[in-house]
């Protein structure tokens, strides 16, 4: 107690004091049991800090994981027909290897500026068939070629779109010229006649472009040995996915 002005006042308490009223009852005070039990909290509370700074070290140092599967771009959002693409559309996700869509590309500034062909859904990948010009086989590989095939089913080309895959068959030796190719584009409706009449009916069959290779396109030529590929090959239109 102190004096001052002739009133009495308590010392004030220092900052360990109030530190050790935080204290259970058993650790405060200046005894040796008491002392014993703060030691060991503080170097128990040392070593805990010493390992987290240990972690936090090796995590900056260490090398990350590497993202399993392959880089795909696809859509941030939903994207409307004739939207130019932005660095914000697109965004880049990983796809298993075997699911990697064909004609998928691994880098968004390769899309920047193209315009959005048709509706592209979040997270859907940006492939050739959703994407306008400058050129049909844009993303795709250096060794493939555009070729026209004629479809004399016309139930099956009414059937066909941009982005669909189908097998080739040559009608004359049954055998595959092409399995999965990429259908590019498809003839109107209304090409060379009022409707998808088919085979037989004083029109052109209508037809579909292919991405396929230049021995396949050689081919697909040699299937009829007259070029009228209509008669000499059946596409079947392979399931989505």
């Amino acid at each position: 107690m102190t004096a001052g002005a002739g009133l009495l006042t308590a010392p004030s308490p220092t900052l360990v004091d109030r530190a050790q009223r935080l204290l259970p009852a058993g650790w405060r005070g200046r005894g040796r049991r008491a002392a014993w039990r703060r030691t060991r909290a503080r170097r128990v509370l040392a070593a805990l800090l010493a390992g987290l700074a240990a972690w936090l070290t090796l995590g900056a140092v260490l090398p990350q994981p590497v993202p399993s599967g392959v880089p795909v771009v696809v859509a941030a959002h939903d994207l409307a027909a004739g939207q130019a693409l932005t660095g914000a559309d697109l965004r880049v996700a990983r796809w298993a290897p075997d699911t990697r869509p064909v004609g998928s590309v691994a880098e968004v500034t390769g899309l920047v500026g193209r315009r959005v062909a048709a509706p592209v859904s979040a997270g859907e990948a940006l492939t050739p068939s959703r994407l306008h010009g400058p050129g049909l086989l844009t993303g795709l590989d250096a060794d493939q070629v555009a070729t026209h095939v004629g479809v004399p089913d016309a139930r099956v080309a009414a059937l066909l779109r941009p982005g669909d895959h189908v097998d080739v068959i040559d009608n004359g030796s049954g055998a595959r010229i092409g399995v999965d190719l990429l259908v590019l584009a498809t003839d109107p409706a209304d090409a060379g006649s009022s409707s998808w009449t088919g085979v037989g009916s004083g029109a052109p069959a209508p037809g579909v472009v292919l991405a396929v290779t230049p021995e396949q396109a050689s081919a697909l030529a040699r299937a009829t040995g007259a070029g009228d590929l209509s008669a000499g090959v059946t596409l079947t239109l392979r399931p989505a996915g």
